[in-house]
């Protein structure tokens, strides 16, 4: 058999140390979007202020109605493909859910281009004009999520009480060939001095978005846009340059404050529980950067039964700045393991799929936030015959950029200091792997992991528990995980994704044994979770 190679990740964390004068949580804004009726819950959650003091809030995949008050559940499944809310200017707790009314069921989507449109909009940001609020949307081919065009949705803001307001919903007139790799909309700066809106996006840069600015005059957003390129502004995208060598989200804001600009942005996760906690901020004198100093200005710590949870969409929103306070939000999506064994039937949490909200003050943003270090390691095992060779990858989080790592590898030789190691294990056994972390203050955190040596007669196995193998590899149309010590008590999620870290295929395993088929060729990884732990194989299809 093929040798397989392992991805192990495992997070150690440390409390976190919060002083009187830096971020914290805002308890009253999250419990503003715990609702019982109308919309129940989503993610996305971007603000745009509107002229009577209301907010128009924007929303992603939303679940309506269908909350069970007494459990706080809702079906895994949502209603809708977006949906919108307008929230009071005098009572904050008071809202208006914006669908379309006319119709029933997953047509009440109010952002859309037909009945039953099997294309998904998903909302980036917005501005008023006049009695218009425009908003920008992209669209996405359901299954594959690539990018179909980027939308302008055009609403009459003093009737917005449900999707009759929307006057037309148009396409951008970009490029299509860029937007295999751009997207503008993401955020966006009405600028009335220069008669200029600031459109930001971003672009792909393989695992990576890089930050990118656009413009177009206030009253033309479907005019000819120029672009950025490091020096004045061209209308050929090819040559713009990225306002940042600091990468974005795909989601994220830019913000004016106090005669500066900031985009405020997250951590990457991969949609990983556990990983992507920390939102930052970047500083610039122009709109057009370069935004620079990097600080983190908030690290994401909620958790659900003990677990940490997929984390995503650090939005800033400064309309509702007070004290020398920025508000900021982010969505939390799904636990580790999921609720949704089967998705048709279960239900989950609301609150596992609800916006949270946090205060940062105005000097954070340029001083950044104090916490504990915090240490993860991910670990590559190409065999588990001794001598066999591991590949280290050292992360830390925390407040500075000076960090030390020491690597200790549970077999007698001597300690690493280096980020990345490489290490040969000459023996059998097992081996308990330690990353200590430690900041310019001497602050520490240590993580570990543990490496077994393992030898069978019938095949080679690779994996967190010793015992997890998938054959077999390379595959021409099915394979099989094998979990010998499957516990039936123990909720086993087995989910395969591509290269692109997007979910393919995904099922709950019934007993040691579970089939899985393939049908395009390529590089797939089968995620095992069980419990809190999970184990991650590469396999190969092809014909």
């Amino acid at each position: 058999m093929i040798k397989m190679k392992l991805i192990v990740i495992l997070l150690a964390l440390s409390s976190l140390v919060q002083a009187q004068t830096t971020s914290y949580s805002d308890a009253t804004f999250t419990e503003y979007f715990r609702r019982s009726k109308g919309w129940i819950s989503s993610d996305a959650t971007i603000s745009v202020p509107l002229p009577n003091g209301k907010v128009l809030w924007l929303f992603g995949d939303t679940h309506l109605d269908n909350l069970n008050a007494a459990t706080n559940t809702v079906p895994c499944l949502f209603q809708v493909r977006n949906s919108m809310m307008v929230q009071d200017a005098v009572d904050r707790n008071q809202f208006i859910t914006i669908l379309d009314n006319t119709k029933n069921d997953i047509n009440r989507t109010p952002v859309k281009m037909v009945n039953n449109d099997t294309t998904l909009f998903w909302p980036g940001h917005g501005y008023v004009r006049g009695d218009t609020v425009t908003t920008f949307w992209f669209r996405y081919h359901n299954t594959k999520l690539t990018t179909i065009g980027i939308y302008a949705v055009k609403m009459y803001w003093p009737s917005l009480t449900d999707a009759t307001a929307i006057k037309s919903i148009k396409k951008i007139p970009v490029n299509d060939a860029a937007l295999k790799y751009f997207e503008f909309g993401n955020a966006v700066i009405a600028d009335e001095a220069s008669n200029f809106l600031y459109i930001y996006g971003h672009k792909k840069n393989w695992v990576v978005l890089e930050p990118y600015l656009a413009r177009c005059p206030l009253d033309n957003v479907m005019g000819k846009w120029e672009f950025y390129d490091g020096v004045a502004w061209t209308t050929d995208l090819s040559k713009a340059k990225k306002i940042s060598d600091e990468y974005v989200s795909p989601s994220f804001s830019a913000i004016k404050l106090n005669n500066k600009y900031y985009i405020i942005t997250q951590e990457n996760g991969y949609l990983t529980c556990g990983l992507g906690r920390q939102m930052f901020a970047y500083s610039s004198d122009t709109p057009f950067g370069p935004f620079v100093n990097k600080k983190t200005i908030w690290v994401i710590n909620d958790m659900y039964k003990g677990s940490y949870m997929i984390t995503y969409n650090g939005t800033a929103h400064p309309e509702f700045n007070a004290n020398n306070e920025l508000l900021i939000s982010y969505n939390v999506n799904g636990i580790c393991p999921t609720e949704c064994k089967n998705t048709w039937t279960d239900r989950m949490n609301a609150d596992t799929y609800r916006p949270k909200f946090a205060r940062v003050p105005f000097d954070v943003l340029d001083n950044g936030y104090s916490f504990d270090p915090q240490s993860v390691i991910i670990a590559s095992v190409t065999s588990g015959i001794p001598p066999f060779k591991v590949d280290f990858k050292g992360y830390a989080s925390v407040g500075e950029r000076s960090i030390s790592y020491s690597w200790n590898f549970g077999d007698g030789s001597p300690l690493v200091t280096v980020r990345d190691p490489s290490h040969f294990f000459n023996e059998k056994g097992t081996f308990n792997v330690e990353l200590t972390v430690k900041d310019s203050k001497n602050r520490t955190a240590t993580s570990s992991v543990t490496i077994y040596s393992v030898i069978t007669a019938s095949k080679e196995i690779s994996s967190i528990n010793e015992e997890i193998c998938i054959y077999p590899n390379p595959i021409k149309d099915s394979f099989v995980v094998e979990i010998p010590n499957f516990k039936p008590n123990l909720p086993t999620r087995i989910s395969i994704s591509n290269s692109a870290g997007q979910e393919v295929l995904w099922k709950m395993a019934q007993g040691k044994c579970t089939t899985f088929r393939l049908k395009e060729n390529g590089v797939y990884y089968v995620r095992i979770t069980e419990g809190e732990k999970q184990t991650v194989l590469k396999i190969i299809k092809q014909e």
